[in-house]
């Protein structure tokens, strides 16, 4: 399956979900900084390297999920991984694990 890098501001054709492009996206920010385990798994990984590109974002979260859901069943294929990178890189800054 390709993964489609998509921008990461919302065009006028898609609808925002709590301020995210949509909720796939949302959800899979709220897993991640939501669950101690899935936060402590994104920390270690934040001291192995030095950023988040958009491709190993996609690959990090792909390999905690290979069914292509989150644990909740929203689909990974139609998530924004620029702005998950963008997150992950703005939390990892704040909490200097880079």
């Amino acid at each position: 399956m390709t993964t489609a890098y998509l921008p990461s501001g919302p065009s006028p054709q898609r609808t925002t979900f709590n301020g995210w492009d949509n909720r796939s996206t949302w959800n899979v920010n709220l897993w991640i900084f939501g669950e101690v385990e899935l936060y402590d798994i994104w920390k270690a990984e934040c001291k192995r390297h030095a950023h988040w590109t958009i491709e190993r974002t996609t690959e990090f979260v792909k390999q905690l999920w290979p069914s292509g859901k989150t644990p909740d069943g929203d689909s990974l294929d139609v998530v924004y991984w620029r702005q998950i990178a963008d997150s992950f890189n703005e939390s990892a800054y704040d909490h200097d694990f880079i």
